[in-house]
């Protein structure tokens, strides 16, 4: 039987294997970041507000170490950060940064919110998928 995990907004991380999915609600103005490793099937998903100017940020740090342990190819998503706010803009500059340092030759595919806006995040190992909604 699968499960659900759901990631919160307190900057930690949570890693799912099939059947088990990760899901954040809510990201807006936060940052999220999602990897998938079709290698291993194992999905990452972190979620945290100001992470460019808290310790926040180390949840993030530690997932990137995990996952680029793994075996790859790897798809990776940051979503949130609402566009036009300026509070947001060195989160999202930030969180781009340390994923960049990690996977230096991955994109990542950018989600941004519209002002004011949230977005929901689910990530499915089983399928190698990324779900921005």
């Amino acid at each position: 039987m699968s499960e659900n995990i759901e990631v919160a907004d307190d900057g930690e991380y949570r890693v799912a294997s099939p059947p088990d999915q990760l899901y954040t609600m809510g990201v807006g103005p936060c940052v999220a970041v999602a990897i998938v490793d079709h290698g291993s099937d194992e999905a990452y998903l972190f979620h945290a507000p100001g992470i460019a100017s808290s310790s926040l940020d180390e949840g993030l740090k530690e997932m990137l170490r995990d996952a680029a342990r793994g075996t790859g190819p790897f798809a990776i998503t940051i979503a949130g950060a609402d566009i036009g706010d300026p509070s947001t803009e060195a989160d999202w500059a930030h969180a781009q940064s340390l994923v960049a340092a990690a996977f230096p030759k991955i994109a990542p595919t950018l989600h941004r919110n519209l002002a004011g806006m949230a977005c929901d995040v689910e990530v499915d190992p089983a399928s190698h998928t990324i779900t921005v909604i």
